[in-house]
């Protein structure tokens, strides 16, 4: 079965092990509910390609977002804690965004385009770094 990762910037995370670990019950990330709103919200500043000067260059393939049986909006998204340049701010006592979506950018996009909420995983900085490695 291939690995699927998410890169980062300079780091590399092992979104399979994430999942699998989740699935054993041997990590416990806090759950997070997306009402539509803020789903339509996030998918407008990152993931529509017609957005003017999207940040990130995230790419997300609009057909196969369409594609996927609506049963997968019920598969939680992934998020993660980075050290910079996050892109959702949970709980940080700075204000400062240190979270971004590793699993799930697709199912944000199908949940968008049918003006559904969804849920997510928010793993912390402790739970992430294990998961996580160094690339140049």
């Amino acid at each position: 079965m291939p690995i699927e990762t998410f890169r980062w910037n300079h780091k590399l995370y092992d979104v399979s092990a994430i999942l699998r670990n989740v699935s054993s019950g041997n990590l416990e990330p806090i759950t997070l509910g997306w009402p539509a709103s803020a789903v339509r919200a996030y998918f407008d500043l990152y993931l529509d390609e017609r957005a003017p000067n999207p940040r990130p260059p995230l790419f997300v393939n609009i057909e196969y977002a369409l594609s996927l049986p609506e049963s997968r909006l019920l598969d939680p998204v992934i998020m993660v804690h980075v050290e910079e340049d996050g892109l959702i701010e949970y709980e940080e006592a700075d204000g400062v965004p240190r979270h971004v979506i590793a699993d799930g950018n697709h199912r944000i996009a199908l949940a968008a385009m049918k003006g559904v909420g969804l849920s997510s995983l928010v793993l912390s900085r402790c739970q992430t770094e294990p998961y996580e490695s160094f690339i140049a």
